[in-house]
C-alpha cells in the first residue's frame, strides 16, 4: 500500500515537473532560423509573438500556443499549469543587439495559473486544485535582476529570435523562469 501512495503522491506532482520542463515537442517555426534546438527555448514555451504598436514592441510568450490574432486574457479552468507574459519595449529594442530591459523602460505583464494535486474538501470535489496570479503592467526596475538582458539575435519580416538573461520575476518570485532563448513570429495588431 505505500508504493500505491507514493506513485500517487508523485503523479498529483507529475503536472508541477512537467510544467517547469523544457518542452522538447515544441515546434520551431522555420522562419525563426537561429535557434537549433527547444533545450535552448525559455522552460515550457510553445508561443513566441511580437506586436508593434506605433513606438512600441510588445513581446508575448506562453506555455500553450496560440495562433496570431489570438492571446489569453484569463487563464483556461483545466488541470495544467500554464504561464503567459509580456515584455513591452521600444521598438528600437527588437533590433539585432543588446538591451537592459530597465535601462529600455520595459513593461512586464504575466498570468500564471499553477496546479495542484485536489483539495476535496467539504463540498469541493474539484479534480484539481489551481492558483492564477497576475498583473498587467509593471515597470521591470533593477529589483527584477539587475542585469535583466534582452538579447535579439535575428530580426526579420517574420520572426524575430533572442534571449532573456537575469530577469527575476518582478511580482511573484515562485513564477516560472522566463530566462531561455525565444522565438516571436511577427503579428499584425
Amino acid at each position: 500500500m505505500p508504493r500505491v501512495t507514493a506513485l500517487l503522491f508523485a503523479l498529483g506532482l507529475l503536472p508541477f515537473i512537467v510544467g517547469a520542463a523544457p518542452d522538447a515537442s515544441t515546434a520551431i517555426p522555420s522562419s525563426c532560423k537561429s535557434i537549433q534546438s527547444p533545450s535552448q527555448l525559455i522552460p515550457g514555451l510553445a508561443t513566441g509573438q511580437v506586436v508593434v504598436s506605433g513606438d512600441m514592441a510588445i513581446l508575448r510568450f506562453a506555455s500553450g500556443t496560440f495562433a496570431c490574432g489570438q492571446w489569453p486574457t484569463g487563464m483556461e479552468s483545466t488541470c495544467e499549469s500554464q504561464w503567459n507574459f509580456t515584455l513591452t519595449v521600444p521598438v528600437n529594442a527588437t533590433q539585432p543587439g543588446t538591451y537592459n530591459l530597465s535601462a529600455v523602460s520595459t513593461q512586464f505583464g504575466e498570468l500564471v495559473n499553477k496546479v495542484g494535486p485536489p483539495h476535496n474538501e467539504g463540498c469541493s470535489q474539484n479534480e484539481c486544485s489551481t492558483q492564477a496570479d497576475g498583473v498587467g503592467s509593471v515597470a521591470l526596475a533593477d529589483d527584477a535582476g539587475p542585469g535583466a538582458t534582452l538579447v535579439i539575435y535575428s530580426a526579420g519580416d517574420e520572426c524575430v529570435t533572442g534571449t532573456i538573461s537575469g530577469l527575476a520575476d518582478p511580482v511573484f518570485p515562485d513564477a516560472p523562469d522566463h530566462n531561455g532563448a525565444f522565438f516571436a513570429l511577427r503579428c499584425s495588431q
